[in-house]
């Protein structure tokens, strides 16, 4: 399913009200706030759909990895 299938899914169940434009529109906020919000390290929260977040990686430097492998 993509942005399409979610606008005219929408557009039915909206029976016309709202435009597909207008839908279309409102997908692309919502996507950008919602990324905008992954990449500051927030965590969201839908209720009954899911939690969202982006891990927080520790990293090593290249040589500690290469000690590690060569042991």
């Amino acid at each position: 399913m993509d942005q399409i299938d979610l606008v005219n899914i929408l557009y039915e169940k909206q029976e016309g009200r709202v435009t597909k434009i207008h839908l279309n529109e409102i997908l692309d906020q919502l996507f950008q706030v919602l990324g905008e919000s992954l990449r500051e390290g927030k965590e969201i929260q839908i209720h009954d759909f899911g939690s969202f977040s982006t891990p927080e990686y520790i990293y090593k430097p290249i040589s500690t990895i290469i000690q590690e492998k060569s042991k």
